[in-house]
């Protein structure tokens, strides 16, 4: 019943928002919180309400405010495994290192409830460090359930493998955009110093 109930506000939501001018559009702040600090993001993935989630990403509503417990639309993603919402929330975010008034990130809570998938989605991201301690000083490996510490270990070779593979196609990258001229003005103030 109360699936119906929150289906048909909805309808009625999008039906009555489609009728308002764009102007009136504008207005609307989507990014309202409740007394906790929840947002509408908040709720959209809490529910995995995939139409009010796509809804909010149209009006740019901004999926990086934290609630009350510093906890982020991108750790509820994982803490809940909607895997699609935590994909789409790590293109758009600017900090997928955000921590939790308790110092977790996304990936500890992927790694907590053992959604692998999630966490290598956000390994894919080569700012994410997965190596940052929470308040009790532990590391999202630490966390890791024994069944998939080994899968847990190789996603994150593969992670590091990947940044730094990217660190030295960007040194290639800059060593092969500089011209001979530049390469031996570099040289003479290096000697010079």
């Amino acid at each position: 019943q109360a699936k119906n109930n929150n289906t048909s506000f909805l309808e009625r939501f999008f039906r009555d928002f489609d009728k308002l001018s764009s102007s009136a559009k504008k207005r609307v702040n989507f990014d309202v919180v409740d007394a906790e600090g929840c947002s509408c993001a908040h709720y959209a993935v809490w529910n995995g309400n995939a139409q009010l989630f796509n809804f909010l990403l149209c009006v740019k509503a901004n999926f990086e405010l934290p609630n009350k417990s510093g906890i982020t639309p991108l750790m509820l993603a994982a803490l809940r495994g909607h895997k699609k919402m935590a994909s789409v929330i790590s293109k758009v975010v600017s900090d997928v290192n955000r921590q939790d008034a308790a110092g977790n990130t996304a990936m500890h809570y992927a790694v907590v409830k053992e959604r692998l998938d999630i966490v290598e989605l956000l390994l894919s991201r080569a700012d994410v460090n997965p190596y940052i301690a929470n308040r009790e000083g532990q590391k999202s490996i630490d966390l890791t359930h024994p069944s998939n510490a080994v899968k847990f270990k190789e996603m994150l070779l593969r992670h590091e493998s990947r940044k730094e593979t990217g660190k030295r196609e960007v040194e290639i990258h800059n060593d092969v955009r500089a011209t001979p001229q530049s390469k031996e003005k570099s040289r003479s103030k290096r000697t010079d110093s």
